[in-house]
């Protein structure tokens, strides 16, 4: 979710590639076919959830990306400085990590960076990458807002702290290159039980299309939260993928894609 400033400036000032089939008017800009997978919400609260994803993810043996909450909904318990336990697990796959937000939830808003001006963006930002480093994670270029929904403001806030890589659910954004690749992801938490369920056929459905379209850039969302059975289903995904010779990427590797 973007605003309309946003989108219209994203349109207009980036170099835009359209990932979802063969790269529309650059047929060599990018050779072979891409996966991105993410674990999203990751944060103590749901270590027993997570051990099940990141195992079942290892055994598949394909490089994967986790997005970290520091502080899920603003709670003591759910600081990843506090738990050694969660710290431990992350580490023992060793993924690629991306932020993904301070609290994900503010104030009881799960979309914590759609309204802050560049002053308070710029600040929970920097509060939630020194969260990260102190939890002994390495050095962060990647941002994942929250239900993926940002501004201008939280991009023009993520360029002067430096990041590298934003994601959207509509793109993935290359801040220092001015170039945006467009692919949406395959998302199966959309806010509850019954809409989650809702779009199980849906999204079953748009992955075939992009299988069979051949999209360049494939994105997988993995969520604690996603509905049961949901995993095996992914997993089978990335089987169908890896059958049809889909390279899978961190989000350190996109740059080279498209240079």
């Amino acid at each position: 979710m973007k605003d309309l400033q946003t989108t219209y400036w994203l349109e207009n000032i980036m170099l835009n590639l359209d990932l979802e089939v063969r790269t529309k008017g650059n047929p060599n800009l990018i050779s072979g076919n891409y996966c991105i997978v993410t674990v999203h919400d990751a944060s103590p609260k749901f270590k027993i959830r997570l051990t099940k994803i990141l195992r079942a993810l290892h055994h598949l043996q394909i490089p994967f990306n986790i997005a970290i909450v520091p502080c899920l909904n603003e709670k003591k318990r759910n600081d990843i400085r506090a738990d050694n336990g969660f710290i431990d697990l992350v580490m023992k796959y060793n993924p690629e990590t991306a932020l993904h937000g301070l609290y994900h939830e503010h104030n009881g808003n799960l979309e914590e960076f759609h309204n802050l001006d560049i002053k308070k963006a710029k600040k929970e930002i920097h509060k939630a990458l020194e969260m990260f480093r102190e939890a002994g994670f390495a050095g962060n270029h990647v941002f994942i807002p929250p239900t993926w929904a940002i501004t201008k403001d939280t991009v023009d806030s993520l360029r002067t702290l430096d990041f590298e890589i934003l994601e959207t659910e509509e793109e993935i954004i290359l801040l220092k290159n001015n170039v945006r690749l467009l692919s949406s992801v395959l998302n199966w938490d959309v806010g509850s039980v019954r809409k989650d369920n809702e779009c199980r056929k849906l999204i079953k459905t748009l992955f075939e299309k992009k299988l069979l379209s051949k999209s360049k850039l494939i994105r997988i969302a993995i969520h604690p939260k996603d509905p049961k059975g949901i995993l095996s289903e992914q997993v089978k995904m990335i089987r169908k993928l890896k059958r049809a010779k889909y390279r899978f990427i961190n989000y350190s590797e996109i740059p080279q894609i498209v240079s």
